[in-house]
């Protein structure tokens, strides 16, 4: 193979590699919602959230900002990130005596994988707690599943 061949087939390769990346960033949305079965999403405050999405919980604050956002579309597991201007818990959530929260359902790089057990709260059918201003909240499937 003389010298313009080689580089041509590497030009080539160099193209079908960035195309191939291309190609893949646009199918990661496809891959999370029809192989994982997940949505996922981010809103500037919590009104905005709550207005987009109704399976949103009511009693996250509506100043809340950046808030990320992540469901199950075949089930009712959720994670979000809040970040919250008072950095206190909502009202509706409160301490349970003994509580052993479940583990979240769903995974996100933003989202900690080990959880407080000392410093859960319930809000409705979500588990949430603070770090900072910032709450960590989620819900899994069979509490969902066995809301009233």
């Amino acid at each position: 193979m003389n010298k313009l061949n080689r580089i041509l087939a590497i030009g080539a390769c160099i193209i079908a590699g960035i195309a191939g990346v291309s190609f893949l960033a646009t199918k990661t949305s496809w891959y999370e919602e029809n192989v994982l079965h997940q949505q996922r999403d981010s809103y500037a405050t919590g009104l905005k959230a709550k207005q987009d999405r109704p399976s949103i919980p009511r009693w996250l604050p509506s100043d809340a900002s950046d808030i990320k956002y992540v469901m199950k579309t075949n089930g009712g597991a959720r994670i979000i990130k809040a970040v919250l201007k008072d950095g206190k818990l909502p009202q509706e959530c409160k301490a349970e005596e003994g509580f052993i929260p479940p583990a979240p359902e769903i995974k996100a790089d933003w989202f900690p994988e080990k959880i407080p057990a000392d410093n859960v709260a319930r809000c409705g059918i979500f588990q949430a707690y603070l770090e900072g201003s910032s709450l960590y909240a989620w819900q899994t499937h069979s509490d969902w599943k066995n809301a009233p």
